[in-house]
């Protein structure tokens, strides 16, 4: 996390190091509100909206902090050209093993944390 986000953690929280960051409850609670106000819920209705509006802005929030808002564009564009939840998994695991130099993905399916997230609703 540090590295992707950690210049902005800095820049809102005023912690400079992740030892820092992972020692304050408060920098995170922080860190994490003005993300998800500025970043993951402005994302996630703008996918809503471009992906045909199915599904909660909670869904979409869901598939962004998952799969980061690139990775989750990826997704949907490969889930609306198909209409295939494996296909669009392929598509997801393709740019991960393109971005880790050939390491296998780590997290479950896609739309098996969706099912998860969404009997959480």
């Amino acid at each position: 996390m540090w590295s992707h986000h950690g210049n902005k953690i800095k820049q809102i929280t005023g912690v400079d190091s992740p030892q820092s960051f992972i020692d304050n409850p408060e920098a995170q609670e922080k860190y994490h509100k003005h993300n998800l106000e500025t970043v993951v819920i402005p994302k996630a209705e703008e996918y809503k909206k471009a992906y045909g509006g199915q599904g909660s802005t909670e869904m979409f929030m869901g598939l962004i902090h998952f799969l980061g808002s690139g990775g989750a564009k990826i997704y949907l564009d490969a889930l609306k050209a198909t209409g295939d939840n494996d296909k669009a998994q392929a598509a997801v695991d393709a740019d991960i093993y393109r971005r880790t130099n050939g390491k296998p993905p780590k997290n479950m399916k896609v739309i098996d944390y969706l099912n998860r997230l969404n009997n959480n609703l």
